[in-house]
């Protein structure tokens, strides 16, 4: 009964941002009680920390494609459409180079040298820290390490994709 209703949620959520959930549907069935725990990661995941839409997803975009899971990048990007995030904003991000709000900007910088551990991270520790508290720079580290975690899991189980698939708006400005 509870596997059956888990099944229901996971596919409400999926029809809702046009999702392949079937990763889910396999860990409801391989292991319904690692499932039950896998799940209670939506409520750290989906937590703002008190950060506006813009920043929060700026970082969890640039995170995500850095685990390669592009149907995962497009949910990011919906989900950040439905808090408030405007989509335009965050293709200026994915672009690099473009205009962008300079809060959205910043945590996408600090998104970046989080995940690869850049030369610039103990400044944009700093600044984040300045311009979002000591609360807003922990719920950016936590958007970001959340947002690596499900494509890894996906990667994991076999069912991620290329990031080839993002729409163009959003695939980063080749170098001439």
């Amino acid at each position: 009964m509870l596997k059956l209703l888990a099944h229901r949620l996971v596919g409400r959520f999926g029809r809702r941002y046009g999702y392949d959930v079937t990763y889910m549907d396999e860990m409801i069935e391989e292991d319904f009680a690692g499932f039950r725990r896998f799940a209670k990661l939506a409520g750290l995941s989906s937590y703002s920390y008190g950060l506006p839409p813009g920043p929060l997803f700026a970082a969890k975009f640039i995170a995500t494609p850095a685990a390669g899971c592009g149907p995962c990048v497009d949910l990011v990007i919906r989900m950040a459409e439905e808090a408030g995030a405007s989509r335009a904003a965050l293709a200026a991000i994915a672009r690099r180079g473009g205009p962008a709000d300079p809060d959205m900007r910043l945590a996408a910088d600090f998104a970046e040298a989080v995940v690869t551990n850049g030369a610039d991270l103990p400044e944009l520790l700093e600044a984040v820290e300045a311009r979002f508290g000591r609360r807003g720079r922990t719920g950016l580290a936590v958007a970001i390490a959340t947002a690596q975690f499900y494509p890894m899991v996906k990667r994991g189980m076999g069912h991620a994709r290329d990031c080839a698939m993002l729409p163009p708006e959003f695939r980063p400005a080749r170098a001439a």
